[in-house]
């Protein structure tokens, strides 16, 4: 799987909290709303069972923006790569050692937004793995329990 890298992008404006909004460099028509109309999605707001944020496909130097809490948790160094199951981020949520350590993986579709916002629908995996100093021969059962969290979302082509 290889990481996600943008299109060559342009500074534009600052963005809500402090974040600097970027824009993908392209031939696309931009609305008065900052909306691109012709273009792939770069900008994807989700939502669902504790979830919630945004990804930005578009942001400096080629890098993602990803902006997501779970069960009001912020995540912290996530990843986004594109895969044949569509955009996913994936990070680590807690790790305890001597009991457990939580991964988050979030799957979005590639949307193309050619006249404006699209709705989608994709899903959060929260996986537990259970660990112990003694190796895996002391965690009784399964070692890894898995939580599915369906999420909707609307994706755009993002221009501010």
């Amino acid at each position: 799987m290889a990481a996600l890298s943008a299109p060559d992008v342009a500074v534009t404006s600052p963005g809500p909290a402090g974040c600097t909004t970027f824009a993908p460099v392209s031939n696309n028509r931009a609305s008065e709303e900052g909306v691109v109309t012709g273009g792939a999605a770069n900008h994807f707001q989700i939502s669902g069972k504790g979830v919630k944020g945004v990804v930005d496909t578009a942001g400096m130097a080629g890098r993602f923006v990803v902006s997501v809490e779970v069960d009001g948790q912020p995540v912290q160094d996530a990843e986004v790569e594109m895969t044949s199951l569509g955009l996913e981020v994936s990070a680590t949520i807690s790790a305890v050692p001597d009991a457990q350590t939580v991964y988050l993986r979030v799957v979005l579709p590639e949307v193309n937004a050619p006249d404006g916002p699209v709705t989608f629908s994709g899903f959060a995996i929260l996986a537990t793995a259970l660990t112990s100093f003694g190796g895996p021969k002391l965690v009784p059962g399964a070692r890894h329990l898995y939580e599915l969290r369906p999420l909707a979302g609307t994706a755009s082509a993002v221009q501010s």
